[in-house]
């Protein structure tokens, strides 16, 4: 990913969060040297050392997952907020249109993983997604039979992606003026869309600490 110095984002702190918080993402992996994608929600932890860890799974009938058994590199892409941007909401001029967006790369080598591992992320993922839904009584895995649970997991395949680098790009008008970037903020936080306001929200982020 093509990223300049002042869009890049490399605090360890900070891209843990948005992964944690962007949890459905694309998975790519190579298919003899053409690129095979799948839309995957992901289950964000660590490793018993500590370092961030991301695990999943496919369908065994999905071809993607025969490509798990390749070497190298897998490449995850997690998306965030993002926004058009209007030259009418800068100052300066001429201008043109422009997009800002947050994302997340990250690769990764990868581990297939098999029951009773597999298990483990269903369940902490059916744990992790219920506990940010509105539901008084969470569903639970263990409402389903043991051999329910069997059959099903026999259906897929779960793995395990071990982080080698990340990249973090926010793209929130940082190489604009004060002026220009604190005008595109405010007129899209009066936007309706929510990826129009979170936009919004982080740009102004980024202002308050350069105006700092």
């Amino acid at each position: 990913m093509y990223v300049p110095k002042h869009f890049a984002v490399t605090d360890p702190e900070e891209l843990r969060a948005f992964i944690s918080a962007n949890r459905f993402a694309l998975l790519i992996s190579d298919d003899d040297g053409t690129p095979f994608a799948t839309h995957l929600p992901f289950l964000i932890d660590q490793d018993e050392h500590g370092d961030l860890r991301l695990s999943g799974h496919v369908a065994r009938a999905n071809p993607h997952a025969n490509l798990l058994q390749n070497g190298g590199e897998h490449l995850v892409i997690i998306w965030g907020p993002h926004a058009y941007i209007s030259p009418s909401w800068y100052q300066a001029t001429p201008n043109v249109p422009t997009w800002n967006y947050a994302t997340v790369h990250i690769y990764g080598e990868i581990q297939v993983v098999e029951t009773p591992e597999l298990i483990e992320i269903l369940q902490a993922t059916v744990i992790t997604e219920e506990s940010v839904i509105e539901n008084k009584e969470p569903w639970q895995m263990d409402s389903l039979s043991a051999d329910y649970i069997e059959k099903m997991a026999r259906a897929i395949v779960g793995f395990r992606l071990k982080p080698t680098r990340i990249q973090g790009k926010w793209k929130m008008s940082q190489n604009r003026s004060v002026e220009d970037a604190k005008g595109a903020a405010e007129h899209l936080s009066a936007e309706q869309h929510p990826d129009q306001i979170e936009t919004a929200r982080i740009m102004q982020n980024l202002l308050d600490k350069r105006t700092k």
